[in-house]
């Protein structure tokens, strides 16, 4: 059998929000398992976030693109790669925003995430493991692989208006130096020139597998650069953003369908 590899978004694509998951798409998931096989994750969500998930979804993947490419792990866990942002932008950003007082902030080291003074209900990316003053953040800073922002707004619709300009202001700002991808309300920041689809591109090194056998699915637009990697068969969904779908080559209702056609 000539194996194909499965490259699958997490939250909004499988996981839902308070841990949701459909009965649907985790059996199918199963089956893609039991297939042999390649399976990927690829995940704004850093490794503790990715092992809260597959305690409850049971299911070993063969790799895992974490922090939206900038940390990969092999199915054990061990790091087959791994880019931080450099330090000087990185801060340079979270004393920027953090001095607006608009927006939550947190930051990975690619294994766990730690909050900067502030605890905000809505966070949605598993488990963080530290909330730190903004003093001893400043004192003691961890490496940063990836960053999330999100502006402090209850009401949805506000939500992604003010993330949408946050977006714009990122990018006009130190587009240059790191790269940022908006996920409906919040936004993903990380090393310039590695994504979601530099990491589909590092496993087809690693695996061998041709592009026009790798399928990718996802929901938002942090998964628009596995979507660009020229000859996989992208996927997304009939709920996505309608800018997210025109990018996509095929949409489906859920996961399930979409692993059905990579079964076939």
């Amino acid at each position: 059998m000539e194996k194909k590899l499965y490259v699958t978004d997490l939250d909004g694509t499988i996981a839902f929000k308070d841990h949701m998951m459909h009965d649907e798409d985790v059996a199918m998931v199963h089956k893609l398992r039991e297939s042999g096989h390649y399976m990927a994750v690829a995940t704004g969500r850093d490794m503790n976030g990715m092992l809260e998930f597959d305690q409850r979804i049971q299911v070993p993947f063969d790799y895992y693109i974490l922090s939206n490419g900038a940390l990969i792990m092999d199915r054990d866990f061990n790091v087959i790669y791994e880019q931080a942002i450099e330090h000087e932008v990185a801060m340079n950003i979270i004393k920027h925003y953090f001095e607006a007082d608009e927006y939550f902030i947190a930051t990975s080291n690619g294994r766990e995430m730690t909050v900067v003074e502030r605890i905000y209900e809505n966070f949605q990316m598993g488990e963080y493991r530290s909330v730190l003053s903004y003093q001893e953040f400043l004192a003691t800073p961890p490496e940063i692989l990836f960053l999330n922002l999100q502006p402090y707004e209850r009401e949805e619709n506000s939500a992604i208006e003010r993330a949408m300009a946050l977006d714009a202001e990122i990018k006009a700002k130190f587009g240059d130096v790191v790269d940022c991808f908006r996920n409906k309300f919040f936004l993903d920041i990380g090393p310039k020139n590695i994504s979601k689809g530099t990491g589909i591109e590092f496993l087809m090194q690693e695996t061998k597998v041709k592009p026009e056998m790798i399928y990718a699915i996802g929901d938002s637009w942090n998964d628009i650069p596995m979507f660009a990697v020229e000859g996989v068969q992208s996927y997304s969904f009939d709920y996505a953003e309608p800018g997210v779908q025109e990018l996509a080559k095929h949409i489906v209702p859920n996961s399930a369908a979409c692993i059905r056609e990579f079964l076939k």
